[in-house]
């Protein structure tokens, strides 16, 4: 209780310092990999986030949704749930980690999902990443959806509460 880490955080031209305080949390770690590729997957014990995927992601918001997305991929895997990519658990990933992301602080926009979904198309990908996030019109529409969703929820003075109905 009351020890912090030190945090030094470089966007663009401008550099952030803040001493973070070392609470209780999940049992899941966030590493980040030195890799210039586009990608970020969850594991049963942490989720994986590419160094080259942080680079490119412009807003902090747009980080906290994909942090979500993978957040919500270990929920399932600690429930016994097997790792798949079919669509709908994409899409509840996608829905998931927008709560996530908007009870930690971060305040989701419609282009969020749109500079992630940009990034994982970059023709700069490496050929031997497998593409694991396939944008489809669906999802962008599910996004804004899950965002209206909370906006209601929030003006009406209710939890933030995920209660996922698949499409």
């Amino acid at each position: 209780k009351g020890e912090t880490i030190p945090l030094r955080i470089a966007r663009g031209d401008q550099e952030l310092q803040r001493d973070v305080e070392v609470r209780l949390g999940c049992a899941s770690s966030i590493e980040l990999a030195d890799t210039e590729g586009f990608n970020a997957y969850a594991l049963r014990s942490k989720v994986v986030f590419f160094v080259g995927l942080l680079r490119l992601l412009e807003r902090d918001e747009a980080i906290a949704f994909v942090i979500g997305h993978e957040l919500s991929h270990q929920i399932d895997l600690g429930r016994g749930k097997r790792r798949s990519r079919i669509p709908e658990d994409e899409a509840r990933a996608d829905y998931v980690g927008a709560y996530l992301a908007e009870r930690a602080g971060y305040r989701l926009d419609p282009e969020d999902f749109g500079l992630v979904q940009a990034a994982h198309a970059q023709p700069r990908r490496l050929a031997a990443e497998p593409v694991s996030h396939p944008s489809t019109p669906a999802r962008q529409v599910l996004f804004r959806d899950t965002l209206a969703e909370i906006a209601t929820k929030r003006a009406q003075g209710e939890a933030l509460l995920p209660q996922w109905r698949a499409p």
